[in-house]
Formats: C-alpha cells, structure tokens, sequence
C-alpha cells in the first residue's frame, strides 16, 4: 500500500484532531550529568532528566509518514496511518508489508527495459484466500494462479484465483510522481457476495493473457510480483483496496 500518497495526498484539515493530538505529546528530552567532587577527592556522576513540553508544537504530516515508513521498514505496523484512513473515508487499515518479486518478474523488468519487449505492462490484480506462502519460483501455472476459484472456500492451500464474487482479476490504475524513485497500482474490489478469508494477491504482465486467469502459460500470463496480506473476509458491498508500490 502506497501509505505516503494516502498521507501526503490528503487535506490537512481532515486529521486536524490527529495533528493536535501528537503536536501536543511532543517532547524534549534534556538530560545533564553534573559531576560532583566528594568527600575522599573521587567524582560522583549526578544525572538530572527534563521532559519540556514544546508550547503550541503543531505536527506535519511528511513527520507521521517518516515515522510510519521507518516502523514498517522494521516489520511494524505503523502508529499514524491506520488512524488517518479512518478519519478520511471510514476505512481501516489491513496491512502493509513488502513484495516478492518473482523470478519471473525479475526476467520480465529486464525485457522490458533492456530488451526487446515481446510484453505489456504489469497492471493487472488477482486475489486468492490460499494459504501457501509466496516463493519467488511462483508463476502463473503454480497454486494458487494456474486454478480459477468461481465460488466462496474456506482458506486452503488448494483454493485458487477468485474469478467471481466481484473480486476476478482486474486492471488497476497506475500512478507515478515525476523524478520519484517508484509508482503505484491500485484497484478497488467490490465484493458481490460472501468472501471469505483473502490473503494473497499477485500482479500480473506480459501479453493479453494477463487480462483473465484462463491461461496458466507463465511465458504470457507473467506473475510480477506477489504478496500476502491480513485475512479479510467480505460480504456483499464491502470494498477492499489494494495498492502496489514497486520501488524503481
């Protein structure tokens, strides 16, 4: 998820009350070691610690972004984020995790830009409740892309790509910012129908056949990158959002 377009992209006046909030809890911590001449001519070491509240401190967001973006390079969920989406649209943070890329992918990035490209672009989403962890030898023709999932499962490690229930395979828009050193793909499911326990989403390039899961030939239908997510189940009319930040 592209978090710092989320953060960055918003109206300060909408998380105002979240500014405020950690512009208030900013504080200087100043700790002085005097030292003291004893009794028997040794030093002793005394500390002395001050917590200043800073007067009217006002928060940024590029500060809450940094803050996030160094927590979650760490493996942590981020402090700030999740309370901003929740003031901007009602929604909640699921998760935010890095990609794997294939080694499909990565023969991919190298005919695209240093080759002749025989293939299209990586810009289309596919979703999955397996639970088979992402390996980067994966591929269109391996679980859970080479079989397609018409109705709602229980979460396995024999499911595969949901083709229905408002979650099939899907072009997502593209986003880049110029000079910026990564772009994004993002797309909005729409659920139809009970859905239970997604986990799993790859992006997709190569020829026509990255449009649908019907062709398992991993030399058209091209898994880029994959990635796991937090479990969430759907019922009908719930949305989910995923966002594919690939650095350059």
């Amino acid at each position: 998820m592209n978090f710092a377009q989320t953060l960055m992209s918003q109206d300060p006046t909408e998380v105002q009350d979240l500014l405020d909030e950690v512009g208030h809890k900013n504080v200087v911590r100043v700790t002085k070691h005097t030292a003291q001449k004893s009794a028997n001519s040794a030093y002793t070491s005394y500390k002395k610690t001050y917590d200043e509240m800073f007067g009217g401190a006002v928060a940024q967001l590029p500060s809450l972004l940094k803050i996030d973006q160094l927590r979650i390079a760490k493996g942590k969920r981020p402090y700030f984020l999740d309370a901003a989406i929740r003031r901007i649209n009602g929604g909640e943070l699921m998760s935010v995790s890095f990609n794997l890329r294939t080694n499909a992918g990565i023969d991919l990035v190298a005919l695209q830009l240093g080759g002749t490209a025989t293939t299209t672009t990586a810009d289309y989403l596919a979703v999955s409740n397996n639970t088979t962890a992402p390996n980067a030898t994966h591929t269109s023709a391996t679980v859970p892309w080479s079989s397609a999932q018409a109705t709602d499962a229980a979460a396995s490690t024999t499911t595969g790509e949901y083709t229905a229930l408002g979650v099939a395979r899907a072009q997502a828009t593209y986003a880049h910012t110029t000079a910026v050193a990564n772009y994004t793909q993002t797309k909005t499911f729409t659920a139809s129908g009970t859905i239970t326990s997604l986990q799993v989403a790859g992006l997709f390039g190569g020829t026509a056949a990255r449009v649908t899961q019907t062709s398992a030939s991993a030399a058209t239908n091209i898994l880029f990158v994959e990635n796991t997510f937090t479990a969430t189940s759907m019922v009908t009319s719930d949305q989910l959002t995923l966002t594919w930040t690939i650095n350059i």
